[in-house]
């Protein structure tokens, strides 16, 4: 009886210690913006160091103070997510490239195209914004618990947007180019739609093409060659389609002229928008040009214009597909 006791005791004693040697690890993130939480806290009430988002202790129950974050206790899960006690949703456009609190650099995270800064400490800040194309804006907060949300229009800095554009390459210095052409939309309450090619050829726009036919402009005029003969074209509404098209590549050749009385109206790393009023032939239209760059070569454009005058909502897309 007594070597049993004896065993028993022994038994407890090996799974006790076993059971204190154990080690768990839990990751630690923000509640808010998901990511890693590091630096110093209060684990079981032990002081402890978060380092890449993992902590370990000698217990499957934990339970986190954390500067910024409210106090939590989690039993048995693999993931921590910290609930933090205040944290700012900034709303901002164009978007900026840096964010400072109080003169520090923070980084941003974003959650359903907001960005998120978490935590935020409470009471008063600043927040400051930067951006390459953007003049810098400081803004006053005061910080209350929960969500902080901001709305922010960041001025365009003209000099800054001119250089940038200064070192685009744009389709007119391509000399030799061949365009793919997308336009629809309606026109005094019809329906238009069509598909065409371009080519230029020494700076100027030497034909249109769809699917069927070769359009050549003489004198501004549209032609058909067909059976070796040249015909003018007498549909009008394919005329209006040619000469819409005509006008639009000729923008596309003087486009950095073109685009310079416009305003500003969005810009992102790899795109830009303009925005303005436009009259021809003594009537008004919008004008909204986007224009895709990638390697600082514009690989694409897209030109809508409305007008109410006109019954007018139409979309031009024009790829570059080949160069020279």
């Amino acid at each position: 009886m007594k070597r049993i006791l004896i065993a028993l005791i022994l038994s407890v004693a090996i799974i006790t210690a076993g059971c204190a040697g154990s080690t768990f690890e839990y990751k630690v993130a923000d509640g808010i913006t998901g990511i890693p939480i590091n630096g110093p806290a209060l684990v079981n009430g032990h002081k402890t160091f978060i380092k890449n988002g993992i902590v370990s202790v000698n217990s499957s129950k934990i339970t986190i103070e954390k500067t910024g974050y409210k106090t939590a206790s989690f039993d048995s899960q693999k993931t921590i997510m910290l609930m933090p006690v205040a944290y700012l949703a900034i709303n901002a456009v164009p978007t900026p490239d840096e964010i400072y609190i109080d003169g520090k650099s923070e980084k941003m995270a974003f959650k359903d195209n907001t960005i998120v800064i978490s935590p935020m400490p409470l009471g008063s800040h600043t927040v400051s914004f930067k951006g390459k194309l953007t003049a810098e804006k400081t803004i006053s907060i005061d910080i209350k618990k929960g969500e902080n949300r901001i709305n922010v229009k960041l001025p365009f800095d003209k000099q800054k947007i001119a250089n940038y554009i200064s070192q685009l390459k744009f389709p007119n210095e391509f000399k030799n180019a061949a365009f793919a052409i997308k336009i629809n939309g309606t026109l005094d309450g019809e329906n238009v739609n069509y598909v065409l090619d371009a080519e230029v050829k020494n700076g100027e726009l030497f034909k249109v093409s769809d699917e069927n036919i070769t359009y050549y402009f003489k004198n501004g005029v549209p032609f058909i060659e067909k059976n070796g003969k040249e015909t003018e074209v007498s549909d009008k509404e394919k005329i209006a389609a040619l000469e819409f098209a005509k006008s639009v590549i000729e923008k596309i050749l003087t486009l950095r002229d073109y685009i310079k009385p416009l305003a500003i109206e969005n810009i992102s790393q790899n795109e830009i928008t303009f925005f303005g009023k436009r009259t021809f032939e003594k009537r008004p239209f919008n004008e909204e040009i986007t224009l895709y760059f990638k390697d600082n070569s514009i690989n694409k454009s897209k030109i809508h214009i409305t007008s109410e005058i006109e019954n007018a909502d139409i979309t031009t897309e024009i790829d570059v597909i080949g160069e020279g």
